[in-house]
């Protein structure tokens, strides 16, 4: 069953999706597409704006840390930024 239908069956009718057949605008403007309600889910990759997502960075340092683990985990941010992710804008 594709997804718009399995969200409309799962909540009664109470909400729907509408897939465009095409993007709204190119990936870079997405995440501004969802910030002013043009659109309520879209795709975005924080690397098309990384003025925007400066505490995202650590992500794209492979083998930046020490534990596998707890890299994977909110943590990460905290260890790599000396912040915790609230300080640090997450």
């Amino acid at each position: 069953m594709p997804f718009a239908e399995q969200v409309a069956e799962v909540t009664e009718g109470r909400v729907t999706v509408t897939i465009l057949p095409a993007p709204l605008g190119g990936p870079a403007q997405h995440w501004e597409l969802a910030r002013t309600g043009v659109a309520d889910i879209t795709w975005g990759n924080f690397t098309y704006e990384p003025e925007r997502f400066v505490a995202l960075w650590f992500a794209e340092f492979p083998n930046a840390g020490t534990n596998g683990g707890r890299g994977a985990k909110r943590g990460a941010v905290e260890d790599l930024s000396g912040a915790s992710g609230r300080s640090a804008g997450l």
